[in-house]
């Protein structure tokens, strides 16, 4: 079995677009929806590829879709859902609203994934990006504990596990300005398209 295979991949598409006002990961960008952008790194990396949504709105990408097993938690409940669900201990958990990810990104975090780390996520500039990163099988119990306890922020939840940061900077080939970019409001969205 090769690295790829051996990999999960999932993207988070079951928030509740508040500040977009409609589902984030049908917007579009180049021609593309958002979604479709994330998908199509994903699929160079991982050896199988599902959605965690709360709607049907993607089923026609054709792939696993998951409703969140504790609804309501944010994207914690999200990942723990992935995480259950995962026929593999790796998994690489992206947002459905990073639409300029790349490929050379997603593998540079796999080939770091090798050692006993829980957690592993890309920063940028010193911000952490805990929604666009590898997560192992084996916390998804101690996640639901927390969830239960009502921890639901992602920075709070990754300080309970091994985690290791990969710094990015522009020096690496895969690099981009908006690599890490989430668009989260139209007004990131105006941000992009005149850009």
């Amino acid at each position: 079995m090769n690295v790829k295979q051996k990999i999960s991949g999932f993207i988070l598409a079951g928030g509740r677009s508040s500040r977009m006002g409609f589902e984030k990961g049908m917007v579009r960008i180049q021609k593309q929806y958002m979604i479709e952008r994330v998908l199509a790194a994903l699929s160079q990396v991982a050896g199988s590829m599902s959605i965690i949504s709360n709607t049907n709105t993607y089923s026609f990408l054709k792939i696993p879709l998951y409703k969140d097993i504790i609804p309501g938690c944010g994207p914690v409940g999200g990942i723990y859902t992935a995480l259950e669900v995962s026929q593999t201990e790796r998994n690489l958990i992206i947002s459905c609203d990073i639409p300029f990810v790349k490929p050379g990104l997603l593998q540079y975090i796999i080939d770091r994934s090798r050692g006993d780390d829980e957690i592993i996520l890309p920063s940028e500039g010193g911000l952490i990006h805990p929604l666009c990163g590898i997560y192992r099988k084996s916390i998804a119990g101690n996640i639901e504990h927390l969830m239960a306890n009502k921890v639901y922020k992602m920075m709070d939840i990754i300080g309970y596990f091994r985690y290791r940061v990969l710094p990015i900077d522009k020096s690496m080939e895969f690099y981009s300005p908006d690599l890490l970019k989430n668009i989260n409001s139209l007004k990131d969205l105006e941000e992009v398209l005149i850009s």
